[in-house]
């Protein structure tokens, strides 16, 4: 056979994958360019030393690994899936996972007698695999209790708008309503919005139809974001005010002004500030509907927060201040 069939060291070293030979103690014996790139050590740094030394393990891993490392002394082969464990610099980018997995597959290497003198060690990175999984998963579970969530709501407007209307036409034009701003805030939890949205967009998608040249709405504050299950709640308590607002407030007043401003507070949270001035057609709710219960008992108790809410002779103020922005 041609000798340059029996390079072997050649050949271990042009592997693909990472593979690196250790003796009964579990120090190195051989690696292979794969393997110190993988590590980002040189062979020198290696070769001779204890792998549990120069890779710390808690004493529950290195019991699983090292199991598998006496069953290839032992003459068998065998494969630990999915071990987690980060490996020092390979984690330092910010584009890299902190948490890092690795397939291990560990088989006995004999010589011509047939003696064991130690076992070869291929690893394979699958922290991409089982990263995307975790991911779906997630994905999975946080649409389950969105749509949880979103049936609850629903369940609620239905019954909370029934209790306020004597006839099937003026319910379903209340409840439709009330709906389709629900709709039109979660149209927007989708894609690069799964996580939430601003309280900016959520405002300009609630209020947009009723913007005009003439300057009667102001919008300002800073980039606030909201949980998805936050932003849900918070478009129907907007969609609340602006109704009353193109009923009786300063949309439906040409000489009326709309002013919300919103900020973050010390503490860490942040308040909404929605007021109405220069009105000639003050009519605050003389029976507590659906409406005034969602923005003075049910927004504040889901939101952790406090509501203020004032009318004046020609303005209605309303505070919603939260104590700080939950994460789901």
């Amino acid at each position: 056979m041609p000798e340059a069939l029996l390079n072997y060291e050649s050949l271990f070293q042009q592997m693909s994958v990472p593979f690196a030979v250790l003796d009964h103690d579990r120090s190195y014996l051989a690696v292979n360019t794969c393997y110190t790139e993988m590590l980002m050590r040189s062979a020198e740094d290696l070769i001779g030393n204890n792998i549990f030394d120069l890779f710390p393990e808690t004493l529950e891993r290195r019991r699983r690994v090292d199991a598998a490392f006496r069953k290839a002394l032992a003459g068998q082969t065998i494969t630990l899936s999915e071990v987690s464990y980060p490996i020092p610099g390979l984690t330092a980018d910010a584009d890299t996972p902190s948490q890092l997995y690795w397939n291990v597959h560990c088989s006995p290497v004999h010589v011509a007698d047939g003696r064991v003198i130690g076992f070869g060690l291929r690893v394979e990175n699958v922290s991409e695999v089982v990263h995307a999984r975790q991911v779906k998963d997630a994905i999975e579970h946080e649409l389950r209790h969105r749509v949880s969530n979103l049936f609850a709501m629903v369940s609620t407007i239905a019954r909370r708008t029934a209790a306020n209307h004597r006839d099937i036409d003026s319910f379903l034009h209340g409840f439709l309503a009330r709906i389709q701003a629900l709709a039109t805030t979660n149209s927007l939890l989708t894609g690069d919005n799964w996580d939430g949205m601003t309280v900016q967009a959520l405002l300009e998608r609630q209020l947009g139809g009723f913007m005009s040249d003439a300057g009667q709405i102001e919008m300002h504050g800073p980039e606030i974001h909201l949980s998805a299950s936050d932003a849900q709640l918070l478009s129907m308590a907007i969609h609340e005010l602006a109704t009353n607002a193109a009923k009786y407030g300063a949309i439906s007043d040409t000489a009326g002004h709309l002013t919300v401003d919103w900020q973050f507070t010390p503490q860490g949270g942040y308040f909404i500030d929605w007021l109405e001035e220069d009105l000639s057609n003050i009519r605050p709710e003389k029976r507590a509907g659906f409406g005034t219960s969602l923005l003075t008992r049910i927004l504040p108790n889901q939101l952790n927060g406090e509501v203020q809410q004032d009318f004046g002779p020609d303005s209605h103020h309303f505070r919603l201040t939260v104590s700080a922005p939950r994460k789901a």
